[in-house]
């Protein structure tokens, strides 16, 4: 619309938002893929979002700035991994598209082939009962499954799920200590 119809030849820049990895296909779909110019700028999360995109734009300009939160505290404890459990951070929407029982699965692993590494997974997140939509996958009671592969496992006190948080308890969490 603003290239199109108001005429407006401004810089863009677009946040990918793993669109390359599907080759910008609603970009295409929706005709916008005909407007992008060179000068437009492109942000990824990742290295590999990026060099997908080369493979639809070839002439992209992109940078790669990858998740992260900002507050970084003289207050973290940096503890040494064997005094205590190393945590597992997972801020999340809880659905089968995440793969956190693949998650699960490979912690079974980690706990089956190291049993003298001590660890915890916390999940914080909202189950959406959204499926996979664009697939024709309907789901509902996704957190319930996960619970009881925990228990399946024999990891169960290992896993936390928290719950959607507010940003500012995220942030406080993400602050305490070191963690994956």
């Amino acid at each position: 619309y603003i290239r199109n119809d108001l005429k407006l030849n401004c810089k863009f820049v677009i946040y990918l938002h793993n669109q390359a990895t599907i080759a910008c296909w609603p970009m295409r779909h929706w005709g916008g893929a005909s407007l992008i110019q060179t000068k437009d700028r492109f942000v990824s999360s990742c290295i590999r979002d990026a060099e997908c995109l080369k493979i639809s734009f070839p002439e992209a300009n992109c940078s790669t700035i990858p998740f992260s939160y900002k507050e970084i505290s003289s207050e973290m404890v940096f503890s040494k991994p064997d005094e205590v459990e190393i945590p597992f951070i997972f801020i999340v929407r809880i659905s089968s598209q995440k793969n956190i029982h693949t998650a699960l699965l490979a912690l079974k692993i980690l706990k089956t082939q190291n049993p003298e590494i001590s660890w915890v997974f916390h999940i914080y997140g909202k189950e959406d009962n959204l499926g996979s939509p664009n697939m024709g996958i309907s789901e509902e009671g996704y957190q319930q499954f996960l619970m009881d592969l925990c228990e399946t496992l024999k990891i169960k006190e290992k896993v936390f799920f928290h719950g959607h948080q507010d940003i500012k308890h995220l942030k406080d969490v993400l602050k305490k200590r070191r963690h994956i």
